[in-house]
C-alpha cells in the first residue's frame, strides 16, 4: 500500500517527532512531514473510508488497515482553532483528495509545534518505508506499507 505526501513541507523521520509516542513508534510506524508558516492544504494520503475526523486528526481505513494523519503536536488543544475540516465519518475519500485546510500560524502562534503525522496505525515499524526525503509537494509519494 502507497501513501502520498498529505501536505508540502520538509520530510521527517518518524523517530525525530517532537512527541515520545510517534517518535518511540508507538503507533506503528509513518513519517513526518514540517509545513511552513501559512494557510496549507491537506490531502488524504490514502484511498479509503474516513473512520474518526477530528480537527486535528484524521483516521482512514484502507486495506483493512488504519492510517493515522496528525495535524501538529499537541493541537488538540486549539479546540478547532486554525482548522477547517472537510471530511466527517463514514466518507470515501481518495489518496490526494483534499480532506481540510490548516493555517499553520495558529500552532505556531499558541507554541505548538507543526509537525505533521502520518501512522499506519498499530503497524511493525520495520514494515513502513520512508519513500521520500528533502521537500514534498501534496500527492509526491511518501510511504510504503508492506502488507
Amino acid at each position: 500500500m502507497e501513501l502520498v505526501a498529505p501536505l508540502a513541507g520538509t520530510v521527517l523521520p518518524l523517530t525525530e517527532v517532537p512527541d515520545p509516542v510517534f517518535s518511540a513508534l508507538m503507533m506503528g510506524g509513518g513519517g513526518a512531514i514540517l509545513p511552513g508558516r501559512g494557510t496549507w492544504p491537506v490531502h488524504s494520503p490514502v484511498t479509503g473510508i474516513v473512520a474518526k475526523a477530528k480537527d486535528h486528526g484524521i483516521v482512514i481505513r484502507s486495506r483493512g488497515q488504519g492510517v493515522l494523519l496528525h495535524l501538529g503536536i499537541d493541537t488538540n488543544s486549539l479546540h478547532g482553532l486554525g482548522f477547517r475540516l472537510e471530511v466527517k465519518a463514514g466518507q470515501t475519500v481518495e489518496a490526494g483528495e483534499r480532506i481540510c485546510f490548516w493555517d499553520t500560524a495558529m500552532a505556531q502562534d499558541a507554541g505548538r509545534s507543526t509537525c505533521t503525522v502520518v501512522v499506519v496505525v498499530a503497524s511493525e515499524p520495520s514494515r513502513v518505508e520512508m519513500l521520500a526525503s528533502g521537500r514534498v509537494e501534496p500527492g509526491d509519494p511518501f510511504l510504503r506499507f508492506l502488507l
